[in-house]
């Protein structure tokens, strides 16, 4: 059973939007720090996708699930789904130790440096699993056994626990053990409850949204305040220059084919989802109509002859 875990969009235009933004600008840091943060639990998200490749085809992994019930949206970042069973599995990608306290429900880390407080995991993953059970009885699908665990993704993170030791121990673990959890439900509910996997599955992949992220707005940057130009993939500077049919860099002077490629993402992902001609050569800065013809027919869009515009296909 191979998946790819998608990028969420959310990192994709923060990636975006960090080499086009003056260092300068007021909200330079705060954006910087949400791609670093963003990276990290994408990379954890990674890091247990791999452990999960154990489970057999029997399984069914889906990721970066965003629904809607009761006029609101909730976020799964893994759903396994097996003949028997729903797994929500929430992940979580800490250095140093974490410490989990039943008592007061609280959640916290230390990284040597200093302790940090955080929401509840465990109130996430229950309020995830509610959500998940109203929205399968809104389409006629109650009394579906759901379970949940939180993965931690390092497996070097020290787990402490203040209070119901055991309680914690069901629903969390390093990402490697995570497998074998759902492995033992599997066992003790066999044969006891029979689900449709590939309908569930089906209603779930249609349902699932687009998550719309305004980065932007969230950060107040202006559409003006993205530079414009083609970034290099070697040292990071933005201002490629179009050389003999490449793109060479001024300032470690490396060279490449396909880096508009990234600049017309770039322009689709933050400035608007169509560009025109005229629009691909100033972000880029070519001159040539021509040119920027060319790379747009290369560039895996879609030509809407009614407005003259390049469109993502679809």
């Amino acid at each position: 059973m191979l998946y790819v875990r998608k990028k969420p969009i959310v990192l994709e235009k923060l990636e975006a939007i960090v080499p086009r933004l003056a260092p300068q600008h007021p909200s330079y840091s705060k954006v910087e720090h949400a791609l670093a943060k963003e990276w990290k639990g994408f990379i954890g998200e990674k890091k247990v996708d791999f452990f999960l490749q154990q489970l057999d085809d029997r399984f069914t992994i889906l990721s970066g699930i965003y629904l809607r019930v009761h006029d609101s949206n909730f976020q799964i970042d893994t759903l396994v789904i097996s003949p028997q069973a729903l797994y929500i599995i929430e992940v979580k990608n800490y250095n140093g130790t974490i410490t989990f306290d039943t008592t007061l429900q609280q959640f916290f880390r230390n990284d040597g440096l200093q302790e940090t407080g955080y929401r509840y995991p465990i109130t996430q993953a229950e309020l995830q699993k509610s959500h998940l059970e109203n929205w399968l009885l809104e389409r006629s699908h109650a009394e579906i056994p759901i379970y949940y665990f939180i993965a931690i993704a390092e497996p070097s993170t020290i787990i402490q626990v203040k209070g119901d030791e055991q309680a914690i121990a069901r629903v969390v673990s390093h990402g490697e053990h995570i497998a074998s959890k759902i492995w033992e439900i599997e066992q003790s509910i066999q044969g006891t409850n029979t689900i449709e996997q590939q309908k569930i599955e089906q209603l779930i992949r249609s349902a699932n949204r687009s998550q719309t992220h305004n980065v932007l707005d969230k950060y107040m940057i202006k559409k003006t305040d993205i530079l414009p130009g083609v970034v290099c993939s070697i040292c990071g500077k933005i201002g490629m220059e179009r050389i003999h049919g490449a793109w060479k860099c001024p300032h470690c002077q490396g060279i490449s084919s396909t880096n508009h490629l990234k600049a017309i993402n770039d322009y689709l992902l933050l400035i608007n989802h169509e560009i025109s001609n005229q629009e691909c050569m100033r972000f880029l800065g070519i001159k040539s109509h021509s040119v920027v013809t060319r790379l747009l027919k290369g560039s895996n869009l879609s030509y809407n002859h009614t407005n003259r515009k390049w469109i993502k296909k679809s």
